[in-house]
């Protein structure tokens, strides 16, 4: 992943992008055989609980908001790790360096706008779903180092850029922009777009994390459905009242089945 300091100065190095960046050139730097994979925002980040960037809030109505700093205009790479990244990077192999030695590889299938993306996901998952520019919202714990990335990548994005143009790509390097996704569909010609991971896996994916929105016939009737994502837990943070409040204590207190196994998370 990109170091976008590196780009253009006026641009903030998200910490934990920028390391990876400091790792490519200590490879380019041994000369040995190597391909450098740009991955694009993965699809299933999305879900209902009250993660931060990429929430899709449900409604009381049952319908979904998508809130974040990207202009809704402005094209972002797109990519589902589960189903695509081994394909593509056993093509890589299989190629060898030969053909992607010293390359960066763009690995996103759809180059889509925030609007584009909720309109594909309501087709995926039969509700309304619509996106609000603005700030990330951060409603529960999160690890220290994760916070500094959103802080940066708010300030990379920021939300009050008017001009779509002006919206620094998310590979940092333009060339590698550009090659999204005629480059990822050279290494793999099935990929799963959004509407079929709306349709498919998400619904799956939340039902894994304890949710019970999409076994309800009439969502508009039912406020337990928004109170079950907003409830699996104790989702808020709560400041300042608690003397024994740790500042080091970098663990969330969301839990759900699926993500009970990502020990990051406890």
């Amino acid at each position: 992943m990109p170091d976008h300091g590196a780009y253009n100065p006026e641009w903030p190095s998200l910490p934990l992008w920028a390391a990876k960046h400091e790792v490519e050139q200590y490879v380019r730097k041994l000369r040995i055989p190597a391909t450098f994979v740009y991955t694009g925002i993965y699809n299933n980040n999305f879900t209902s609980l009250q993660y931060p960037l990429f929430c899709m809030d449900l409604q009381k109505d049952g319908s979904f908001k998508w809130q974040a700093p990207f202009h809704p205009d402005a094209k972002l790479p797109w990519l589902d790790a589960e189903h695509d990244v081994g394909p593509a990077v056993l093509q890589i192999f299989k190629d060898g360096p030969s053909k992607w030695n010293g390359e960066r590889i763009a690995l996103a299938y759809e180059y889509l706008t925030p609007k584009e993306v909720c309109r594909l996901f309501s087709k995926g998952v039969g509700r309304p779903v619509r996106y609000v520019r603005g700030p990330i919202e951060i409603k529960v714990r999160i690890p220290e180092g994760y916070r500094e990335q959103l802080v940066g990548l708010e300030k990379l994005f920021d939300p009050n850029q008017k001009d779509p143009r002006k919206q620094p790509p998310y590979f940092g390097d333009p060339k590698v922009e550009v090659s999204c996704p005629s480059e990822a569909l050279e290494l793999w010609e099935g990929p799963r777009g959004i509407e079929e991971y709306a349709r498919e896996m998400f619904p799956i994916e939340e039902e894994a994390n304890g949710l019970t929105w999409m076994l309800d016939d009439d969502a508009s009737d039912d406020e337990d459905v928004h109170n079950t994502a907003t409830h699996v837990e104790q989702l808020r943070i709560h400041d300042g009242d608690d003397d024994s409040d740790d500042d080091n204590d970098d663990g969330l207190v969301i839990k759900g089945r699926k993500r009970d196994e990502e020990e990051w998370l406890a």
